[in-house]
């Protein structure tokens, strides 16, 4: 399939979008959500914490929608007393160590 020159909405025409949210994402938000939780944080809270710009931001990622910068993992491990390994899945204990 050829894609065209011409780009609409940010994107060449023709480009495929997949609107399914990557397994990835999913286990991310959801981890995100478990140990907020688990920390007895609010959304509100842990996003002042991290320096995300606004809980919409931050529940941006707890919902799903979007990743996180990089700049924020270590913030949101620190808060939340998790490890990033945990978060991004690559282990499945929560904490340091």
């Amino acid at each position: 399939m050829e894609i065209s020159a011409k780009r609409g909405k940010g994107r060449p025409e023709g480009a495929k979008v997949d609107n399914q949210r990557p397994e990835a994402l999913k286990a991310f938000a959801a981890r995100l959500q478990q140990a907020r939780m688990a920390a007895g944080l609010s959304q509100k809270e842990v996003a002042l914490a991290c320096g995300a710009a606004s809980r919409q931001t931050y529940q941006s990622w707890e919902y799903g929608r979007q990743w996180p910068s990089a700049r924020y993992v270590e913030p949101i491990c620190r808060t939340l007393n998790i490890s990033a390994d945990w978060l991004l899945g690559l282990h499945l204990t929560t904490g340091y160590g």
